[in-house]
């Protein structure tokens, strides 16, 4: 058992020093001789394959973790696992079949652990699935169970992100809307310039689509503060300038050009 250990700390360390290849070597190798750990062993191999890019052999590695070891402390976290690694290789229909099959691995587990972050966050995703598909009546439904349950900001925000998105392709921009006020006051509470820019740049979309441009050209200069990151401060000052255009107000685009240079 001390050797086990030994190897298992080991391999944590290339794992954590993002040496994977060595990680699953040296696990792959020892698994057999792993005993009570072996489930330990198994989950990390399912991780190391997932933080090296390879989805198919972590998804699978996972799946192994929930089928040989069901009393594993990792049992509700690799069942979530599983799905995301689907998620990455765009198989939506697989990742709905994880997470809300009757009966199913993810779903009899979330049930004895609704407040789980996990299980909250395996909702989140089960949520993006049906936006893939344009399922947005089903995506909608999943988020608002979350309501009492996502306390976390980080969370909160990503709740709220997804509610927007969904209402946004289901046609709903006046909701969608609404919903940006909650999803900018998330943000910012979270303290974390770029969910507070994402969701500001969001709320100047929708704005745009209901053909609000002076509200929308407000909303997308609410980005040219310091701390906002410069992918999403751009993103928005040539939108300001595209909509001064659209106004017919070529002297403020070439202002704003000016300044830019």
């Amino acid at each position: 058992l001390l050797r086990a250990e030994a190897v298992l700390r080991q391999a944590e360390s290339r794992f954590f020093q993002t040496n994977y290849v060595g990680a699953l070597e040296l696990l792959q190798q020892e698994i057999p001789q792993a005993g009570a750990l072996a489930h330990e062993y198994q989950y990390l191999i399912a991780k190391s394959y997932f933080q090296n890019g390879s989805f198919p052999a972590a998804s699978e590695s996972y799946a192994a973790v929930v089928k040989k070891y069901p009393e594993s402390a990792h049992y509700l976290e690799a069942s979530y696992d599983e799905a995301l690694a689907e998620s990455k290789l765009g198989h939506w229909p697989r990742v709905v079949e994880l997470l809300q099959t009757p009966g199913g691995k993810f779903e009899s587990a979330a049930k004895m652990q609704p407040s789980n972050r996990f299980v909250i966050d395996g909702n989140i995703l089960l949520a993006e699935a049906f936006l893939r598909q344009s399922r947005f009546d089903e995506g909608e439904k999943v988020l608002a169970q979350l309501d009492e349950r996502a306390t976390v900001p980080e969370t909160k925000w990503r709740q709220n992100y997804l509610m927007c998105r969904l209402q946004m392709a289901a046609g709903r921009l006046v909701d969608a809307l609404a919903t940006t006020t909650n999803l900018v006051a998330t943000a910012q509470g979270t303290g974390d310039h770029r969910l507070t820019a994402e969701s500001v740049l969001l709320r100047g979309e929708i704005l745009e689509k209901l053909d609000r441009l002076p509200e929308a050209v407000e909303v997308y200069e609410q980005n040219f503060v310091e701390g906002t990151p410069a992918d999403i401060r751009r993103q928005s000052f040539f939108k300001t300038v595209d909509l001064d255009l659209a106004q017919n107000k070529a002297t403020n685009a070439i202002q704003r050009l000016q300044y830019f240079i």
